[in-house]
């Protein structure tokens, strides 16, 4: 069959569609930065032009401290407004079109006691927190024994940036969560490695020997005066001029990958 198509009028409307991007943070362990590198991706994100980002804590288990919503002051920083628990309010009901917006970024850091959240809830949270960019930084203690469910919920990101403590004992300690990114890399996944703290005082041929890696981001040691002076001032330590000036291109490398 020839059929002929004839356009009568050019169309003057133009598609504006952003697909989702999820972007999943996770440390090697306690300490080893996930958080720190998480809000630094989320708010060199929130200066492009026309992003909407989000940055979303993501746990499982009871008793969850509150991490960053203390580290950040959101109690300050939403003084004479309120801040909505995305937590409580996704156990309870649905989070869709609501927003805790600070600094160009949607928050949904915990900020209180949430009960038990599950890897369902997890799920939830990812795909429904308000935003076209999200950043989901995953407390690995709190999947320590459910390696199952750590995988699922790294699977629903479009890259997952694994932050590593160079420390031999924390390396050994996580020998397994490591495993586990290695193959979700092997079979496909987005992997950006990130070695954080780096500093003179590690031996890189036995740190890379052990990794087995052939591409990699170092973040440098920052002075903990520093992050000291963040959290007493309640600031982003991406934005403090002195931190930026040691992870602004190692950030900005992570974000093109």
């Amino acid at each position: 069959m020839e059929r002929i198509f004839l356009r009568e009028e050019e169309n003057k409307e133009k598609f504006n569609i952003r697909e989702r991007e999820k972007i999943a943070v996770i440390g090697s362990g306690t300490g080893a930065g996930a958080s720190f590198t998480a809000s630094a991706l989320a708010k060199r994100l929130s200066m492009e032009k026309g992003k909407a980002v989000a940055y979303a804590e993501v746990f499982i288990g009871q008793g969850r401290k509150r991490k960053m919503y203390d580290a950040l002051g959101m109690e300050k920083r939403f003084a004479g407004r309120d801040y909505l628990s995305m937590h409580e309010l996704l156990k309870s009901g649905s989070i869709r079109g609501r927003a805790n917006i600070d600094e160009g970024i949607n928050w949904a850091v915990c900020s209180g006691n949430t009960g038990d959240f599950s890897p369902l809830d997890c799920v939830r949270l990812i795909n429904n927190v308000l935003c076209d960019t999200l950043v989901y930084c995953m407390d690995s203690d709190s999947f320590k024994g459910e390696l199952a469910h750590c995988e699922d919920i790294l699977c629903e990101a479009d890259k997952i940036v694994y932050v590593i403590d160079p420390l031999p004992s924390a390396l050994l300690s996580s020998h397994e969560l490591t495993g586990l990114i290695k193959r979700l890399e092997y079979r496909g996944h987005k992997v950006v490695w990130v070695i954080n703290k780096s500093n003179s005082g590690i031996n890189k041929r036995e740190l890379l020997g052990y990794l087995k890696l052939k591409k990699y981001f170092e973040i440098p040691a920052v002075d903990p005066r520093y992050i000291y002076n963040c959290e007493y001032n309640c600031r982003i330590p991406y934005t403090h001029r002195e931190v930026f000036r040691l992870i602004g291109e190692p950030v900005e490398n992570i974000v093109l990958s």
